[in-house]
């Protein structure tokens, strides 16, 4: 039989395992989830279904001591995050506990309370779009179990009390001293519990609940837009240990398994542009600048083998190195691909590296987060250099310069671009890094024999020794990425190894087969040994482009590694010297890229499922998690007026519609785009399914009931219907329906006129029953008590007949019915002359 008791096992078990979860997942740890989801399941099994053992009170107190002792053993010795982790399992462990217990509305509140706690633990670690979507769960769920509790309580007491009513009765009963008449049946208070068998009571608790989570919401979205938020606040804690989400600052080619590419956020990164104000879609993939591995060192590779690696050069790194590059003249002080810039706005993933990245060549935006610093020793950009680095996601803007077309990058920048006017020391510095270089690969060519030959032979100076730098480096560019000569693979256990041979050697005689570091270390080595300095690059190429906020998400499976050739002045093309006198005078770093390309990308559908979830991501961070997507923590007052007067006044434009209904146009006919399959297949499936079901409702339908719904249209019924949820009378008043009157018995009227004559009236907390029973408690001393009980007693019995059990008084019954209504009325009027003058 259905009860509200039934019910609510089922929602605290559904309560107690999403608090598990979350807490489960946000630890990156299951075993917590497992022990609590595992535990709720077992209880209920054990103790409700099977009924086969329930811990008394003494041994869960003492389990709960043992579980205590155990989790904080080691509570003294790690950081705030492994307390915090402690506590939280501590608190699965006695929730476990009192599960096992025979269950009382105060063991449900304990219950309650500690998956609460759970929860609040959780918040620490679930900060995620994901996680979000599951506190929201979370929260309906156990708003559902806390209505459920408060029905299953008011039942608990009221059995409870029959429960001493009924041993009061019986110790009265059974007294021998006290003989006692009774002249009627004790009717002991158990009414809700009945009540709670009855679905309708909780449709009737569902439909308040709805009315409160609607008013609830209304007024957490009021708060949440005038409270300001404190973004180290919604960040975790400050200690909290994050890897790194950069890619690797470290090249060892001597792994033999498989990559798996991974889809871990890393950054998101978008282009405006400032005349328009509008974020811009690229033309070309680009390439957003990491760190150089200019350093190429003989390092121990693993099994006794000794190869080529790269790494930066740290050992240059002093506190002197760091500077303020970029003002807004830094990179366009001369003339440089037509001045053309775009805005870039970048947000970083939460990572303790302060290493950034960008598209180059960059300088200060006029947002540009103080903290940004360049290092010109290892040539990259960085931030917080002495502070430590908050773990939550980090914003920044910068300027770069494009194209005259606006939309693409140039594939060079002037050498020496952020040094500014810097003394010379730093120029030196620079110059003596690029003899390094040089150096380098002179002292192992004896490694390299048949690289070397073989960049000799490309490079064309076997025939032709006049041949400048600029031009060797894109033929042995170029070299790489001829069809049939090599091979991009991630599976590096694929092919097989020359142990003899430096792993560069191996790859350029041998196997020609790897991915985009082999690719790079390969052309850098190369073109070292022609006296070309260069340098690897890190970083990552492009993203997957999500359609709708226009931006690039970057991933763990974007990095990519590429290769920043220098070529000295006397040798930069006319073409780029005679744009840029900076290049003209101080030589150029061309970017080479001979990884051939490889097609990753996913289309279609998913690939729209994908840009809505990534873009509902990014809403959350930026506007959920205190981030405004403008590099600033808190809720950015003057900026959210502008957008919201800004958005209200488009309304009114006529040119926004315009751009609206073309851009929709251009996204109907697009398969890439998610509004391509919702208008050409989902929008009909689903009006074909209602049109099915709305056929198969009317056709059992009788013809009264097609004449009533025809007067009244479904959109006042939805109407109705929601507003019913908050007010019954605001919906009747909007469809159009008469409130439903309340059931009337005639002769049960009768009987209650004729009671209140005589003072008696039933109050709402009464049962007919219960009113019975008064009336004939008070005449107790009267001589006719005995006709009075049995004449209430009766009516009562009748009253119930109709309107309970829906048998109607046949013509006898009515007879009788009106005769015990006389003789009840003479009785009282006989025992109360005053009340019946």
């Amino acid at each position: 039989m259905f009860t509200a008791e039934k019910l609510l096992h089922v929602f605290l078990i559904f309560t107690v395992s999403i608090s598990g979860l979350l807490l489960g997942l946000g630890q990156q740890d299951l075993t917590t989830t497992a022990i609590a989801i595992g535990g709720a399941l077992l209880a209920f099994l054990v103790t409700e279904v099977f009924k086969l053992f329930r811990f008394d009170q003494w041994f869960a107190n003492i389990a709960a001591i043992l579980v205590t002792a155990y989790a904080m053993a080691g509570f003294g010795g790690g950081d705030r995050v492994f307390q915090l982790i402690v506590v939280a399992n501590l608190l699965v462990y006695l929730q476990t506990i009192l599960l096992f217990q025979e269950k009382t509305p105060r063991l449900y509140w304990q219950v309650l309370v500690l998956s609460l706690l759970q929860v609040v633990v959780a918040a620490v670690f679930n900060l995620g779009f994901e996680g979000g979507l599951m506190f929201v769960g979370y929260m309906v769920i156990a708003g559902i179990t806390m209505m459920l509790l408060h029905m299953h309580q008011d039942s608990w007491n009221i059995r409870q009390s029959n429960s001493d009513a009924r041993r009061r009765f019986n110790s009265v009963y059974d007294r021998p001293s006290e003989s006692k008449t009774i002249w009627f049946d004790p009717h002991p208070v158990a009414v809700y519990d009945n009540d709670n068998r009855d679905r309708s009571a909780l449709t009737r608790q569902l439909r308040y609940f709805a009315s409160f989570c609607i008013v609830a919401m209304a007024m957490a979205a009021v708060m949440f837009l005038f409270i300001p938020r404190d973004s180290s606040a919604w960040s975790g804690p400050r200690d909290m240990s994050v890897g790194d989400t950069g890619s690797s600052k470290y090249i060892n080619l001597n792994f033999s398994g498989v990559i798996r590419l991974s889809s871990d956020p890393v950054m998101r990164v978008s282009f405006k542009d400032p005349d328009t104000q509008q974020n811009i879609e690229l033309a070309e993939t680009p390439y957003i600048r990491g760190m150089p591995l200019s350093k190429m060192v003989i390092d121990n590779l693993g099994n006794q083998k000794m190869g080529i690696s790269f790494k930066a050069p740290y050992t240059l790194v002093s506190e002197d190195t760091y500077l303020k590059p970029l003002d807004s003249n830094a990179v366009f002080r001369e003339p440089l691909f037509d001045q053309k810039r775009l805005e870039q706005t970048i947000v970083l993933e939460p990572t303790t590296d302060p290493l950034l990245y960008s598209v180059e060549p960059y300088c200060l935006a006029d947002e540009t987060a103080e903290e940004l610093e360049y290092n010109f020793a290892l040539d990259c950009l960085t931030r917080f250099r002495s502070e430590k680095i908050p773990t939550s996601p980090y914003t920044y803007k910068l300027d770069v310069a494009t194209t005259s077309t606006g939309r693409n990058f140039s594939d060079y920048f002037p050498a020496g671009l952020y040094l500014g006017d810097f003394d010379s020391a730093n120029q030196q510095s620079m110059n003596s890094l690029r003899r390094s270089m040089l150096s380098d690969a002179q002292e192992q060519i004896f490694r390299l024999n048949f690289t070397a030959r073989k960049a000799n032979e490309l490079s064309g100076r076997v025939y032709d020794d006049r041949i400048n730098h600029y031009e060797i480096a894109k033929t042995l560019e170029e070299h790489f990425l001829i069809p049939g000569n090599y091979f991009y693979t991630l599976d590096l256990g694929s092919f097989d190894r020359d142990d003899d041979l430096d792993p560069i050697e191996d790859f350029m005689k041998n196997h020609r087969s790897g991915h985009c570091e082999y690719f790079a270390s390969a052309l850098t080595v190369m073109l070292r040994l022609e006296g070309i300095p260069a340098r690897l690059v890190v970083g990552y190429r492009g993203g997957d482009l999500n359609e709708f906020g226009t931006y690039y998400q970057v991933q763990k499976k974007h990095s990519h590694a590429w290769v920043e050739a220098y070529i000295r002045p006397e040798d930069v093309p006319p073409e780029i010297s005679s744009g840029s006198p900076a290049a003209s005078r101080n030589g150029i770093w061309l970017r080479l890229d001979p990884t051939p390309a490889s097609d990753l990308d996913s289309e279609g559908l998913l690939s729209s499922a994908n840009d809505a979830l990534g873009f509902a991501r990014s809403l959350w961070n930026d506007y959920v998690m205190g981030m405004t997507g403008e590099g600033s923590s808190g809720l950015n007052e003057e900026k959210w007026k502008d957008s919201l007067i800004g958005s209200i006044v488009n309304l009114f434009d006529m040119n926004w519609w315009m751009q609206q209904a073309e851009g929709f146009r251009s996204r109907f006919h697009d398969p890439k785009s998610f509004v391509y399959y919702l208008f050409r297949f989902i929008a009909p499936f689903l009006l074909i399914v209602f049109g099915v079901y709305k056929w198969r409702k009317r056709r059992g339908m009788s013809d009264e009931d097609k004449a009533k719904a025809a007067k009244q249209s479904s959109l006042r019924k939805f109407l109705g219907q929601t507003l019913s949820l908050v007010s019954p009378k605001l919906a009747q008043w909007v469809t159009g329906e008469a409130a439903e009157e309340p059931i009337v018995i005639d002769f049960y009227h009768k009987y209650s006129k004729l009671l209140q004559k005589h003072q008696f009236r039933r109050t709402g907390s009464q049962t007919q029953q219960e009113f019975a029973n008064h009336v004939a408690q008070h005449y107790s001393e009267n001589p006719q008590r005995g006709k009075i009980a049995e004449l209430v007693d009766s009516l009562t019995g009748k009253f119930y007949q109709v309107r309970f059990g829906g048998i109607d008084l046949n013509p006898s019954e009515t007879g009788t019915v009106e005769t015990q209504l006389s003789e009840l009325e003479a009785l009282l009027d006989s025992s109360n002359p005053a009340a019946a003058e």
